[in-house]
C-alpha cells in the first residue's frame, strides 16, 4: 500500500508541476492574455489544484490525527468537485474557440452540461454529511459507499455531453483544436471505465 501511494503521489506531483510550467508559458508566449488564454490558464490551474489535493489525500490516507482527519476529507471533496468545475470550464473554452470561428455553442448543450455539473457538485456536497458516495474509517482510510456508482454515472453523463459538443463541431474546429479536446474526454472516460 505504501508503494502504491508513493507512485500515485509522484505521478500527481509531476502532473501538477507540468500544469504550472504550461501556465507560466501562457504568460510568456501571449503577453496580454486573451479570454481564450485565460480559460486555458483556468483549466490548467484547476487541474493543478485537483492533482495537489489528490496528492494530499494520498499522503494523509491511513494516518492518525486531526490534521489527517481534515486533510483527507477536504482534499477528497475538492477532487470530486473540481472534476465538474474543470468539465464546465472546458466547455467554456470550447465556446470561446467556436466564437473565433464564427459559430455558437448551442444553448441547450451549455445548459444541460451546467445542470449535470451542478448535480454532481450537489451530490458530492450532500454526501459529506450522509456518506452516500464514500466514507472514512477511524484510521482516515477512504472507502467507496453504495452510492458511488451514482457519481460515476453523473460524471459519465458530463463526459458524454462535452464530448458530444466537441464532436458536433468537429468540422468547424481545426484538428489542432478538436483532437486534443476530444482526447481529454476519451482518455478520461476510459479511466472512469477502468475505475
Amino acid at each position: 500500500m505504501l508503494r502504491a501511494a508513493a507512485v500515485q503521489i509522484s505521478m500527481e506531483l509531476w502532473g501538477a508541476i507540468i500544469c504550472l510550467i504550461f501556465s507560466s508559458l501562457i504568460f510568456f508566449v501571449e503577453g496580454k492574455v486573451s479570454r481564450q488564454g485565460r480559460l486555458l490558464l483556468a483549466i490548467l490551474m484547476q487541474i493543478f489544484f485537483l492533482l495537489s489535493h489528490d496528492t494530499i489525500a494520498w499522503a494523509y490516507r491511513g494516518k492518525a490525527g486531526l490534521t489527517a482527519y481534515y486533510a483527507v476529507r477536504i482534499s477528497n471533496y475538492l477532487v470530486f468537485v473540481l472534476n465538474y468545475v474543470i468539465g464546465f470550464t472546458i466547455l467554456l473554452y470550447l465556446e470561446e474557440l467556436l466564437k473565433q470561428c464564427g459559430e455558437a455553442l448551442r444553448s441547450w448543450m451549455k445548459r444541460a452540461t451546467g445542470i449535470v455539473c451542478l448535480l454532481g457538485i450537489a451530490i458530492v456536497t450532500i454526501s459529506q454529511f450522509t456518506g452516500y458516495l464514500y466514507t472514512f474509517n477511524a484510521q482516515n482510510l477512504y472507502s467507496r459507499a453504495d452510492g458511488y456508482l451514482t457519481i460515476c454515472i453523473v460524471a459519465g453523463a458530463m463526459q458524454i455531453l462535452i464530448a458530444a459538443c466537441i464532436f458536433s463541431f468537429r468540422r468547424v474546429l481545426r484538428p489542432i483544436q478538436y483532437v486534443p479536446l476530444l482526447l481529454v474526454f476519451v482518455l478520461t472516460f476510459l479511466a472512469y471505465i477502468m475505475q
